[in-house]
């Protein structure tokens, strides 16, 4: 849902109308990382007195999954074409979906292990420069695990 409210900010802030999804792609990364295990002891003395204290700490291993997006789009101006499903009017996407994107924005503020989505961001700042007949393409990444508070 955010790929597309963010595909229409882009098309929207770029001065056109509508947008073409050419390529939507979701994809799913499973990761794990292991802490090995341990142990420790601490001896105390005391007059006439030794106490141990030991600790264990096992093995640890943490899977994860990691979900990411790209998008390809094509920007025009005007109406959309109507007989292109993929064809969305940046305007009514903003208007229709912005109040769902920033009721799950304030929603996941403050959550622990949840990214909040104005976390989200694109690389419209890396984009190559296209040929001059693909001038309205854009393309992009959303990164999902992006921080912007750690970048």
């Amino acid at each position: 849902m955010y790929l597309l409210y963010r595909c229409a900010e882009v098309t929207r802030d770029a001065g056109y109308d509508y947008f073409i999804a050419l390529n939507p792609r979701t994809e799913a990364r499973q990761r794990s990382f292991s802490n090995p295990g341990g142990s420790s002891s601490v001896t105390s003395f005391s007059p006439g007195a030794a106490v141990t204290r030991a600790s264990y700490l096992p093995d640890q291993t943490v899977a994860f999954t990691s979900y990411g997006a790209t998008i390809l789009i094509k920007m025009g101006r005007g109406h959309k074409p109507p007989e292109n499903a993929d064809a969305f009017n940046a305007r009514e996407v903003i208007e229709f979906m912005g109040p769902q994107i920033h009721e799950s924005i304030e929603d996941s503020e403050g959550v622990t292990n949840n990214v909040p989505l104005t976390r989200a961001d694109s690389n419209s700042g890396r984009k190559t420069e296209a040929p001059p007949n693909y001038k309205s393409v854009y393309s992009g990444v959303l990164d999902l695990d992006h921080d912007a508070d750690n970048p």
